[in-house]
């Protein structure tokens, strides 16, 4: 298991769809960063550095995930592409055991990427705008801002889950990329507006939105509004799963 991840670590190194959609998303995230919120909400210290970090993924985070299915593409669908994967499973690499490395490659990567964007985010804002407003007005920012983050990763949890069931479904990368992106529009146009699903990630990030403008989120409704998340992931992860294991190699 461990070479297979040291293995996992340095075919990231060389693969230009996720190095290419990683510097988008953490581009994009800094572009968000440098426009100012005021027009978004009453709450005007939202658009300072520290506190604007807790509403990276209201105003920015949802729409980078959608980039999260380029990588999801890039680490599932290319080695059926280039027939690499077929060289590793002959070599007597076990299936099961190779598509548990490629979730944990994944989540880890995508949440580091999220994770860094939101610190550029912060770093951008805070130079732009200062750090933190000249008065206080939000109580147990601290606490909040740890709340909120864990909630909205669930979210980010169930779009890696989704996007990566996607990605085997298809054998070519721009397919998987472009079915990832089309589903990231249906769900967010359609879906999360029309459906009102608490297992959608883009409803439960907007209405995490609400609850942290409420100064709701140190709340029991809030933990109940993000584990739905968590168990669409789950279920896309172990449908994933079951797909690579069951998946004709040819």
């Amino acid at each position: 298991m461990k070479k297979l991840m040291q293995n996992e670590w340095l075919k990231l190194r060389y693969n230009r769809t996720v190095i290419i959609f990683a510097m988008v998303m953490v581009g994009t995230g800094i572009l968000f960063a440098a426009v100012p919120m005021y027009g978004y909400d009453n709450l005007v210290m939202w658009d300072y550095g520290i506190p604007g970090s807790i509403k990276y993924f209201g105003y920015t985070g949802g729409f980078i995930a959608m980039f999260t299915s380029a990588i999801a593409a890039g680490m599932f669908t290319q080695e059926f592409h280039t027939r690499t994967l077929h060289n590793a499973l002959s070599c007597g690499v076990n299936r099961r055991k190779y598509i548990l490395v490629k979730f944990l490659a994944y989540v880890i990567t995508s949440f580091l990427i999220q994770f860094l964007d939101m610190f550029l985010s912060m770093l951008v804002k805070g130079i732009l705008f200062g750090w933190m407003p000249p008065k206080y007005i939000y109580p147990n920012l601290g606490v909040t801002a740890i709340v909120s983050v864990l909630g909205n990763s669930a979210a980010m949890f169930a779009w890696m889950g989704i996007f990566a069931l996607i990605a085997n479904l298809f054998r070519n990368p721009a397919a998987a990329i472009f079915a990832g992106v089309a589903y990231y529009f249906l769900e967010s146009f359609v879906l999360a507006r029309d459906i009102h699903c608490y297992g959608d990630p883009f409803f439960v990030i907007a209405e995490a939105n609400r609850f942290l403008d409420a100064r709701r989120v140190l709340t029991p409704e809030f933990a109940l509004l993000t584990l739905p998340c968590l168990l669409t992931g789950i279920v896309c992860f172990f449908l994933t799963y079951l797909v690579f294991v069951k998946k004709d190699m040819n």
